[in-house]
This record gives C-alpha cells, structure tokens and sequence, in this order.
C-alpha cells in the first residue's frame, strides 16, 4: 500500500523535490510478525521520491531516527484506518 508523505513533515530529511515528485511510503503488513517469537516489525516499508516522469527512488537508508518514527507512526494511523 502507498502513503503519501509531506517534506516538510520530516525534521532532518533535507530534500528539494520538483512540482510534481511526491515522497511516497511504500508499506505492507509482515505477515511474519510476532513479538513473542523475536520479529517485532509489525510493517515493513520504504520511502521512495516518485518523479513526474515516473521514476522511483528509495531513500529509506537516508532517514534519521526520529523521521523513520515518524514515518512508522503514519503506516500504524493508516493501517488503523484501512483495517477498522
């Protein structure tokens, strides 16, 4: 599933995207998950730049802590919204 993500809503990502790139959040359940067996990643996901051309980029490895939080927090309030 895709999620949309504001810039300016990531503290220490400095980018500049053009017109019509979108940070997008590319995110799907882990059917492994289970935190009494040791996998205590509920989503996995990465954050790509998705240019107006099409072009996909991942940038996931170049977010801080506190943006890759951020992040999570957003999958976890639209998982909410997806599955209720």
């Amino acid at each position: 599933m895709d999620l949309e993500i504001e810039p300016w809503d990531l503290r220490d990502l400095d980018i500049e995207l053009g017109d019509n790139d979108k940070l997008v959040a590319e995110w799907e359940l882990d059917i492994d998950y289970s935190p009494d067996e040791g996998v205590y990643d509920e989503f996995s996901w990465t954050l790509c730049i998705v240019t107006h051309d099409g072009q996909v980029t991942d940038i996931t490895d170049d977010l801080s802590y506190r943006d890759n939080k951020f992040i999570e927090k957003q999958i976890e309030k639209a998982c909410h919204d997806e599955f209720q």
